[in-house]
Order: C-alpha cells, then sequence, then structure tokens
C-alpha cells in the first residue's frame, strides 16, 4: 500500500500545469520508488528492532542485496544480529564478502561499554565471524579460541585476530577472482 501510495505521489508530482503527464515520467516515478525501497531496505537491517533487521537481512539474501548485508555487518549495533549475517555469509558462500568479514572482525576488536556481557558477546561474534572466514576460505586457525582471548586489553586487537586477519588478507590476494567484484567497492 504504501508503495502504491508512493508511485501515486510521486506520478502526481510529475504532471505538467496542464495535467498531462511528463515524457519519462512514469520511468521516473519507478526509479524514484526502487531508490527510495532500497533506502529504507538498508535503514532496517540498522533497527534497533532485533526482528525487523533479521527480516531485512533474509530479504537481502533473498535478493542478493550485498550492499544491504554489508551495511548490516559493518554498522548493526547489534552483536547478535552480526553474527547471524556472519553465519548467513558462509552458510550462502558469500565470497565476495570476506573482506567485509575481515573488516568486521577488525572492528570488534577493542573495549567497548557494557562490562561483562557486552565482552561476552564479542567473543561470540568473534567466533562467528572466524568460523564464517574459515568456512569461506578453508584456512584452519587452531591457534583461535574466543573464549580466552581478552577483548578489551591493551594488545588490541590481539595476536590471535591480527594473525587471522593476515592469513586471510594472504588468502584474499591469491584468490582475487573470488571476492575482486566487492574489493573496487568503498566501505561506507
Amino acid at each position: 500500500m504504501e508503495k502504491l501510495a508512493f508511485t501515486f505521489f510521486l506520478v502526481l508530482a510529475n504532471m505538467g500545469c496542464d495535467g498531462g503527464l511528463r515524457l519519462g515520467s512514469l520511468k521516473d516515478a519507478s526509479t524514484k520508488l526502487e531508490q527510495s525501497t532500497r533506502s529504507l531496505q538498508d535503514k532496517r537491517i540498522l533497527s534497533r528492532n532485533y526482528a525487523e533487521a533479521k527480516q531485512a537481512l533474509a530479504e537481502a539474501v533473498k535478493k542478493n542485496d550485498t550492499d544491504t548485508i554489508r551495511e548490516g555487518l559493518l554498522k548493526s549495533l547489534s552483536f547478535e544480529l552480526k553474527g547471524d549475517i556472519a553465519a548467513t555469509i558462509a552458510e550462502e558462500k558469500m565470497t565476495g564478502l570476506l573482506p567485509d568479514l575481515v573488516t568486521a572482525l577488525q572492528f570488534n576488536s577493542g573495549c567497548m561499554s557494557g562490562g561483562s556481557e557486552s565482552e561476552a558477546a564479542q567473543k561470540q561474534l568473534n567466533e562467528k565471524v572466524v568460523k564464517a572466514i574459515s568456512s569461506l576460505t578453508s584456512l584452519s586457525f587452531p591457534y583461535f579460541d574466543a573464549s580466552k582471548i581478552p577483548v578489551c586489553s591493551n594488545d588490541s586487537p590481539s595476536w590471535e585476530i591480527r594473525r587471522i586477519v593476515a592469513e586471510t588478507n594472504e588468502w584474499i590476494s591469491r584468490n582475487v577472482d573470488v571476492t575482486e567484484h566487492v574489493l573496487q567497492k568503498p566501505i561506507r
């Protein structure tokens, strides 16, 4: 219903003084509707409402909308949603998002407010991201045990995280054909 109302509004906005439609206005209206829907989709994945963000993730996966998935992985405030996104990337074999998993792992290192609850959530997220990286690359990280790595320390990110990042980046550089289309896109 909202799409129909928005389309009607755009059509009316493109009408000339004589009430006739301008050439191409329906196409313009359709394009604007698509851009607006895309913008709303991007924002829904960042919702503080977990169910809404999770639904936006499902829709993005169905549409193979890697921009929205990337946005959720890198900008969501929910550790749980980010973990779900990492798992989804691995399940769907979205190797093009591998550089974003590396970035997410780096961003998740360091002290965050929230005490031990946030630290536990960070460790779970690190575990899911590393598992996704391992699944996509077949790399093994036997030295990594999320439960034993302090998230908040002077040595942040930990040597284990730095090593995983280095090994994964090396894998990416040897397998550029797998991730090339994403590596050319800047992270917003």
